[in-house]
């Protein structure tokens, strides 16, 4: 998807930290800003009713 908003065919939601320096560069902008969802941290799934590990919950969570 950057690549592809960086070639001019369009809009890329991703994480900012993705494009993070080509906003400081100049090459991409930041569209919709007040539409634009403020992030809670990384999202992550697991299947419903498999074991997730305490400990690496945990880390994430650092």
């Amino acid at each position: 998807m950057v690549a592809a908003a960086l070639q001019g065919y369009g809009i890329a939601v991703v994480p900012e930290s993705y494009v993070e320096t080509h906003f400081a560069g100049g090459r991409l902008q930041l569209f919709l800003e007040d539409w634009t969802p403020k992030s809670t941290g990384l999202p992550w799934n697991c299947p419903a009713g498999q074991y997730v590990p305490k400990a690496f919950v945990g880390r994430l969570r650092r």
